[in-house]
């Protein structure tokens, strides 16, 4: 089987960085155990990603969302709650997609090693940050559910709670900084064999485009892109309104998938090994998920630039507003479609976002344009 490739269609400002970033191993060979610990209490997660495992009053490294960050936060010890149970103790989970396919399931590598199956007996506990509990119907527990995982056994605890033992894997899915690193025990999380493709009876397509249009988001512009990808043959298809096994299934089935950046490409890990994925970028920053998800499936990959998200801070460039377009680079990659003219109407309505707004005003104030 080939190894990752990459072919692009990116701006000069940050061609360097991509192709070095797209150049470098992500897979971290190490050694992954199962702790246990006694006596220990978990700190649920709070709105500045703040939580984990506490043992003798110090965090264990291996159990906040980002090992960088100051994870305890200050607790009234006399409203500890005792607990004489052994738990499984799965993390701080986000009701975001692209990291319930990645960081909500970093621990839960040792579904596919028998020799851990004594785990199962036991409660599993995990707390949530930035959100609600995920409803019942997320696909996230439709996804345990295909490992064998019975998540009526699965509790998320709101009170800092101590147990008699709390069992804590090592992380498989790695933050180093900003950047991302996946082990050999994830990527099996992700292997056909274990996540079979299911059997049913819907349209399948050669080339597909998921598309956010219909998700009420921040990616201004996108229906451009949605009808060229279209012209060049691709059926548009909205993931969010498919259950967990049709969107295995038309996954497993394509041969190419287009798509912007973001949660809606990590749905790549379903894909087959080899296939194509052509990624629209909608700033200029490259996303440290999503290049272990093309190591870990061996991806044909091709970026576009196509994008004049002039508002995006530079320091969480994820968080948008994006501004999407058939620019130069979308062009270069299929120049046998008509494109139309640059979409001054869209990107006006764009500037009216109150970050742009604020932003061109700095910068006018800047240049000292107000006189």
């Amino acid at each position: 089987m080939k190894e990752v490739s990459y072919s692009f269609y990116i701006d000069k400002k940050c061609e360097k960085e991509t192709k070095t970033k797209c150049g470098r191993k992500h897979i971290c060979d190490v050694d992954l155990h199962v702790n246990a610990i006694a006596n220990a209490i978990i700190l649920p997660g709070d709105n500045a990603a703040r939580g984990g495992v506490l043992s003798n009053g110090k965090l264990l490294a291996q159990s906040p969302y980002l090992k960088d960050t100051n994870g305890v936060y200050e607790f009234d010890e006399t409203d500890v709650v005792n607990s004489d149970e052994e738990v499984v103790y799965i993390g701080m989970w986000l009701d975001v997609w692209g990291h319930c396919l990645t960081d909500n399931l970093k621990h839960l590598w040792f579904l596919s090693h028998p020799e851990y199956d004594y785990l199962k007996k036991h409660k599993w506990v995990y707390s949530q940050i930035w959100s609600e509990t995920l409803c019942e119907s997320h696909n996230m527990w439709k996804l345990l559910r295909k490992w064998g995982v019975n998540t009526r056994n699965v509790i998320r605890i709101e009170k800092p709670t101590r147990y008699k033992r709390v069992y804590l894997a090592d992380e498989s899915f790695i933050a180093i900084k900003e950047e991302r690193y996946y082990t050999k025990e994830f990527a099996r999380l992700y292997d056909n064999s274990v996540i079979p493709t299911p059997k049913l009876e819907i349209p399948i397509h050669e080339k597909i485009y998921f598309s956010r249009t219909n998700w009420g988001n921040k990616d201004y512009g996108e229906k451009s892109i949605e009808d060229a990808f279209q012209k060049m043959g691709y059926h548009v298809i909205s993931p969010e309104k498919l259950e967990l096994d049709e969107l295995i299934y038309v996954l497993r089935h394509c041969k190419v998938l287009a798509t912007t950046e973001g949660s809606i490409s990590h749905n790549s890990l379903f894909l087959n090994e080899g296939t194509k994925l052509v990624l629209i970028r909608k700033a200029h920053w490259v996303n440290e998920f999503q290049l272990p998800i093309n190591e870990i499936k061996r991806l044909q990959v091709t970026i576009i630039d196509s994008h004049k998200s002039v508002a995006v801070d530079k320091d969480c460039p994820w968080d948008g507003p994006f501004f999407l377009y058939c620019g130069k680079n979308l062009k270069r990659f299929a120049p046998e479609i008509e494109y139309g003219r640059f979409p001054l109407n869209s990107f006006l309505v764009y500037l009216k976002n109150t970050k742009c707004v604020k932003k061109l005003k700095r910068i006018c104030k800047k240049l000292d344009l107000f006189g």
